[in-house]
């Protein structure tokens, strides 16, 4: 695949916004790490970001997310990001909280991917499952924990 192709349902943001820090000279993990905050969220981006990183001479080594956690971009001060934080311990899933109440880059980033532009944006491995409301629904209907403990099968 062409650096330019779109290789997955993310349209690619992970792979260009990582070619656009590099190509800025942003070759230090310091300044890479929010791109792969989000990056690393996608695991069908991260053999061609690996292939992009080695072909730069960044010395950062990628992993897909596999770890059964689910990722939550969230914003200072939200009570609905609060409200998904208390949900997600209270059932015993755990999360990984990443704040972008001062990093609109990532948040713009990551609004791509969930077609949401509010907060929080709650990923299971490359799904959103969209925010509060949503993970509420969810529980609600007795499908939450299901939906995680198969998402941690698949995982392991």
């Amino acid at each position: 695949m062409g650096e330019s192709e779109v290789v997955c349902h993310c349209i690619g943001v992970c792979k260009k916004t990582l070619k656009k820090e590099i190509s800025q000279g942003a070759d230090s993990l310091v300044k890479l790490k929010k791109v792969l905050n989000v990056a690393s969220t996608c695991k069908h981006c991260v053999p061609d970001i690996q292939q992009l990183l080695n072909k730069r001479r960044c010395n950062i080594s990628l992993k897909p997310n596999s770890s059964s956690m689910l990722i939550l971009y969230t914003k200072g001060g939200c009570p609905y990001c609060s409200q998904a934080k208390e949900l997600l311990s209270s059932l015993g899933i755990p999360f990984k909280d990443i704040d972008v109440s001062h990093d609109s880059e990532t948040f713009n980033e990551v609004s791509l991917r969930s077609g949401m532009h509010t907060v929080p944006q709650i990923f299971m491995g490359d799904a959103c499952l969209g925010g509060c409301s949503e993970i509420e629904s969810l529980h609600a209907q007795g499908k939450l924990l299901k939906m995680y403990k198969n998402f941690k099968a698949e995982s392991q």
